[in-house]
């Protein structure tokens, strides 16, 4: 999801909550002196969970699990993960990593000529954005080493490298090549990076799996069965500190989740969130929703929600009335929030 996007997203968001949740936006940082202990052993924990060991703190998430999709939706778990996007997003709406450009299915072959590795290597993946980095981790293939090593040369210092200046874009190498990478194999994952010191923090074990909110909130989607998940940091002066949507699939069908993590009262959030899918609608208080027509539909058309929990995060838990991608379309247009 583009900064522009999350923009419009939060300031709705701002208007409807309470003003008695505080919140603090976090920021990925790169200012930091780099870890000097060995990095801890590998997590335990399962899904969304876990990948946060994997991608720096602070900024914006995205999550998806195509293995555990494939498996719910009954789709050939041996094709290539391009081959059923279309089948996965029509069932659930899926999320695609949103990085070096792997969100465009046609330019796999072409990324895998580039770094040997691409979306159709991906089971289950993590993309963390901040200001000024963007991480990109997967389950590593068993030969994965061979493949960057085949594709980018050896290692330096157990970094592979594309791309002679860190943070760069070539435009004269196309869009499957054109983004500079530092990339590393930590535990089973291939974790790739605008910058090294960034990887290097992640191999000295410093990572979002110790942000609290964070982990919280992965840990609701988890806890539901969640196979994609969206989650933002909120702008400073917004009500809430982290607001994340995402989707589980179901013997009765799929559901949707919505979570925000806040100082404050959790109460006054819940009853926020409650009255905004019972009573609200599609692009209240956006203005480019209002002139393009798309604002307006109640949000009690397209989803029904089944309750709302408070604990560590308040999370709103919703049946799609119509497609199950529904929600990824209004996530990535900004309208959930």
């Amino acid at each position: 999801m583009t900064r522009r996007l999350i923009t419009i997203a939060t300031a709705g968001v701002a208007a409807l909550l309470l003003a008695g949740c505080a919140g603090q936006q976090g920021t990925a940082q790169n200012d930091a002196p780099a870890a000097e202990t060995a990095r801890p052993a590998a997590p335990t924990a399962a899904g969304f969970e876990a990948e946060l060991a994997y991608v720096p703190a602070g900024g914006d998430l995205t999550y998806g699990d195509y293995d555990a999709a494939r498996a719910a939706l009954g789709l050939d778990a041996d094709a290539p993960v391009t081959e059923v996007l279309g089948e996965l997003d029509e069932g659930l709406g899926m999320t695609f990593p949103d990085a070096y450009g792997w969100s465009t299915a046609s330019l796999a072959p072409e990324i895998a000529d580039t770094i040997g590795v691409s979306i159709d290597d991906v089971g289950r993946f993590v993309v963390a954005r901040g200001d000024d980095e963007t991480v990109l981790a997967f389950d590593a293939p068993d030969d994965a080493e061979a493949r960057l090593t085949a594709a980018l040369g050896e290692p330096v210092d157990g970094i592979w490298e594309h791309g002679e200046v860190e943070g760069s874009v070539d435009l004269s190498l196309g869009e499957a090549a054109m983004y500079a990478q530092r990339i590393a194999l930590i535990d089973d994952r291939v974790v790739i990076a605008t910058s090294r010191d960034t990887l290097e923090r992640l191999q000295g074990g410093e990572s979002a799996a110790d942000d609290a909110r964070a982990v919280a909130v992965a840990r609701a989607f988890d806890e539901r069965g969640a196979v994609a998940a969206i989650v933002n940091a909120a702008d400073e002066g917004v009500a809430v500190d982290l607001l994340a949507a995402g989707v589980s699939p179901g013997e009765a069908g799929p559901r949707v989740h919505f979570v925000a993590a806040a100082d404050g009262d959790l109460d006054a959030l819940a009853d926020a969130l409650r009255a905004k899918f019972e009573s609200g609608s599609t692009g209240d208080g956006d203005p480019l929703a209002e002139m393009s027509g798309e604002a307006g539909t109640p949000y009690a058309e397209l989803f029904e929600l089944v309750e709302v929990t408070v604990g560590d995060v308040v999370v709103a838990d919703a049946v799609p009335l119509g497609a199950p991608s529904q929600w990824l379309r209004l996530v990535l247009r900004g309208e959930l929030w």
